[in-house]
């Protein structure tokens, strides 16, 4: 038997987890031990609730930017890395060095992360780390520089400043030093387990996407009534314009809000919204309404691609935002942000909703031409690589700290 750690660090939602729980269960069927360090285990209890694995909580940072400050709009993931500790020296050294405390606690033979760019600093050189992810937080590793994916935006210190922190760190700690920035997060394995069409970097990768951990059934027509399923955050600082439209798209729906309050569950049973009190299972739900509302998860977009129904995208934080303008192109969704007013809302999910509506057809076409391609089901190749390292790594060095 051989211990996985299984890491998330950056980002928000309990998509992460999800994924990394139906990697764990695959590991346990195999008879080996699953481990998590993540970056929210309060959130997430419910997905790990009743399992005999151990939780523990992920080293975080203090005080840099939060994914949600509306000044900072990223135009490449290393704008991402340097707020949040890469151009930073003694930042950066404690984060992986917590990391390193950790992998000489747990021993892990190898480590799966979704978004764990510090943990797979720390292990570089050191532990097998298999990085796993949709296309935003997976930037191609063999690449000298991170893409831009939005060239007019502002920009943190570049890339060679990244690496160059990241080489002050790593002769501190005693580690190897990498060639490149996207090199060092990127794993000795990385699986895109994301449609090409929502990975802006997909004309850039010497690696196919492998899809969606799980396998997905043919796309099927929407229902004759239109309807709409919200999956939201109250959290969203326009959650009561997002409820108006909800409200008022003069169509049967039905929600689920993170963190709802009170009131706006009482605002929108009063107007004939079903709110669900805990997530929905995602695919038959998705599939049962004919547009789906939603910030832009990764997860959410993905089921609803792949049973052809239109979206209406309301991002919340920034790689939702990419994730809508990548999908842009397609023709099967809105993005609430170059919508004024609730009203504006209101007559895109009415719209998209129509069974007969042009938004509806290209969504199923989208959908028919992703199962053609059978780009799901990662979860086997995964786990391949997985066993094909489990075994065969050495303990933890200590290396050296200062």
């Amino acid at each position: 038997m051989a211990r996985v750690l299984l890491a998330w660090e950056y980002g928000l939602g309990i998509g992460y987890v999800d994924r990394l729980v139906q990697i764990a269960e695959a590991l346990a069927h195999e008879g080996h031990e699953p481990v998590f360090c993540l970056r929210d285990i309060v959130t997430t209890s419910d997905l790990l609730k009743g399992k005999p694995w151990m939780v523990m909580q992920c080293p975080l940072s203090i005080g840099v930017l939060h994914p949600t400050q509306p000044s900072f709009t990223p135009g490449s993931f290393g704008d991402l890395l340097a707020v949040n500790n890469f151009s930073n020296e003694e930042q950066l050294y404690r984060l992986v060095h917590a990391w390193h405390l950790l992998f000489m606690a747990l021993q892990p033979a190898v480590i799966v992360g979704e978004y764990a760019p510090a943990c797979a600093l720390a292990a570089y050189g050191r532990i097998p780390f298999i990085a796993t992810g949709y296309g935003y937080i997976l930037p191609p590793p063999d690449r000298p520089d991170f893409p831009i994916f939005n060239p007019t935006v502002q920009r943190a210190p570049g890339a060679d400043r990244i690496l160059e922190t990241i080489h002050r760190v790593q002769q501190r700690l005693g580690s190897e030093l990498p060639h490149s920035a996207p090199e060092a997060i990127g794993g000795v394995a990385h699986f895109v387990t994301a449609f090409r069409e929502t990975d802006p970097y997909a004309e850039m990768r010497s690696q196919k996407h492998v899809g969606p951990l799980e396998a997905i059934e043919p796309p099927t027509p929407p229902p004759a009534e239109p309807s709409f399923y919200a999956y939201l955050s109250a959290s969203h600082p326009q959650i009561g314009l997002y409820a108006q439209a909800l409200a008022t798209a003069g169509i049967r729906g039905t929600a689920y809000i993170k963190r709802i309050t009170p009131e706006l569950k009482q605002f929108l049973t009063e107007r004939g919204v079903g709110i669900y009190d805990a997530p929905p299972p995602l695919h038959p739900t998705v599939r049962a309404a004919s547009v789906i509302v939603h910030h832009g998860g990764i997860a959410t977009l993905h089921t609803a691609m792949a049973a052809g129904r239109p979206q209406v995208l309301l991002p919340e934080v920034n790689d939702q935002t990419v994730n809508a303008n990548t999908i842009d192109r397609l023709g099967i969704s809105v993005n609430g942000r170059r919508l004024a007013n609730a009203p504006q809302i209101a007559r895109a999910i009415r719209e998209l909703a129509n069974p007969a509506g042009e938004a509806v057809q290209r969504a199923q076409a989208v959908a028919a031409d992703i199962y053609a391609r059978a780009e799901f089901g990662s979860l086997q190749p995964l786990m391949a690589a997985i066993m094909g390292i489990v075994g065969e790594t050495a303990p933890v060095e200590t290396g050296a700290v200062d």
